[in-house]
C-alpha cells in the first residue's frame, strides 16, 4: 500500500495550520483555578482545565512557584474538575502519573456479543502504545465496566478511548470515563 510507510497525522484535520492551544483558547472562556503539588502545596494558576490534559509537561504557565531553574519538570497528574484544580506532579516516572485500574463507559464490542468476563486480554490506551495485560470485568456494585492492568499505566486520561485486543484480534472497546487510584 503506497501510504503504508507514510507519517500518520495526530492533528485534527477541521482545524487547518494553526495552533491547537489557540483554537482552544479562541473558543472556550479562561476558567483560572489553582494549581498543586501531589502534597497539595498551591504553586500557581492555570488558564482553565480545558487547555490541559493529563502528562502534559509544557504546562506554559509563568507563574509556577518555587520551580528552581534544577529540579525536575513538572506534569500534570490530575485535573478535578469539582475544585478546577489541576495537580502536578515532579518528574517523569513520578507514581502520581501512574494508574492501574480504570472505569470504561460506551463499551463497543466488535462481535455484538459481550465476551464472557473477566476476561485476560491485551488494551492500549494512547495511540501507538504497545498493548498492555489487563483484566476486563465487571465493577461489583456499579456494575460498570473495569480494565486492571498488569502494569501501572502512564497518564490514564478520562474521555480517550481504550481498545482491547485477543492476540492481532480486536474485540472492541470504550471511552475511559475515570480512573482510580
Amino acid at each position: 500500500m503506497p501510504t503504508a510507510d507514510k507519517k500518520d497525522s495526530q492533528g485534527v484535520c477541521f482545524i487547518g495550520k494553526f495552533d491547537f492551544a489557540e483554537f482552544l483558547k479562541s473558543r472556550i472562556p479562561a476558567n483560572p483555578g489553582q494549581i498543586k503539588t501531589v502534597d497539595g502545596k498551591v504553586v500557581g494558576e492555570h488558564d482553565g482545565l480545558a487547555f490541559y490534559t493529563v502528562g502534559q509537561r509544557h504546562l506554559k504557565i509563568s507563574n509556577l512557584k518555587n520551580q528552581k531553574s534544577n529540579s525536575l519538570p513538572v506534569y500534570v497528574s490530575e485535573k478535578n474538575i469539582k475544585t478546577n484544580t489541576i495537580v502536578v506532579a515532579e518528574g517523569n516516572d513520578n507514581p502520581a502519573l501512574f494508574q492501574s485500574e480504570l472505569t470504561v463507559n460506551d463499551i463497543h464490542w466488535i462481535s455484538g456479543i459481550e465476551p464472557s468476563l473477566p476476561l485476560k486480554c491485551e488494551a492500549r490506551i494512547r495511540y501507538r502504545q504497545p498493548l498492555q495485560f489487563c483484566t476486563v470485568n465487571l465493577q461489583p456494585i456499579t456494575h460498570n465496566l473495569q480494565a486492571i492492568f498488569d502494569e501501572p499505566q502512564r497518564a490514564v486520561t478520562s474521555g480517550q478511548s481504550i481498545v482491547f485486543y485477543r492476540g492481532e484480534e480486536m474485540l472492541g472497546g470504550g471511552v475511559i470515563a475515570n480512573f482510580m487510584f
